[in-house]
């Protein structure tokens, strides 16, 4: 087993995430807690993302502390979702990521998923959850790996749904955001086999 721990802040300083990513023989779990602002008020939430070795989402939860509202759905990993209850999410169809709003840690699925080569561009569909607001619907986007630069990786980031928003974030060796302009930057990291 081996388990990283990451933390972000966001560009602005407003806020704080703590990241648990644990891999093992038969899972990867993404466990987060996430302090920030939003609309001029605090909030606090927590997360839980579940992937098979191939990093195809099979679990999620979300859970905003600070207004008592949660959320968990289930997938198959090949775009079929469902509530915990067994209910199709049938608007979600064809989504096999998920990208929540307040971390960067979403970005690292499709990234180890697609494993893209220099130059190649590639289109995804995902799960957008918008937080905390805790707002979900599916989002079109794209992932460029621009190569390396300085040891790190750059991708270019596009997503349709906000007016055609690029950026070009680095992430390490794992995977896992350095820097994700005007957003988020990590701000310590570690390593525990």
């Amino acid at each position: 087993m081996t388990r990283y721990e990451s933390l972000w802040s966001p560009w602005d300083g407003n806020g704080m995430e703590h990241l648990r990513l644990t891999v093992d023989a038969t899972r990867i779990v993404a466990d987060g807690m996430v302090i920030g602002v939003a609309a001029e008020k605090p909030f606090r939430l927590r997360y839980q993302i579940i992937c098979d070795l191939n990093w195809e989402v099979r679990h999620l939860e979300v859970n905003v502390l600070s207004s008592f509202r949660r959320m968990k759905l289930e997938a198959d990993g090949r775009g079929g979702w469902q509530t915990a209850g067994g209910v199709a999410f049938e608007t979600l169809n064809g989504c096999v990521d998920v990208d929540l709003s307040i971390t960067p840690l979403t970005n690292t699925l499709p990234i180890r998923r697609l494993s893209l080569q220099p130059g190649k561009r590639t289109e995804i569909l995902v799960v957008y959850i918008t937080l905390p607001e805790l707002e979900v619907r599916p989002a079109r986007q794209w992932y460029t790996y621009l190569g390396e630069q300085e040891g790190l990786r750059r991708f270019q980031y596009e997503d349709e749904s906000f007016g055609g928003f690029k950026a070009v974030i680095s992430v390490d060796e794992h995977g896992l955001v350095t820097e994700y302009p005007d957003l988020f930057r990590r701000v310590w990291f570690g390593k525990r086999d």
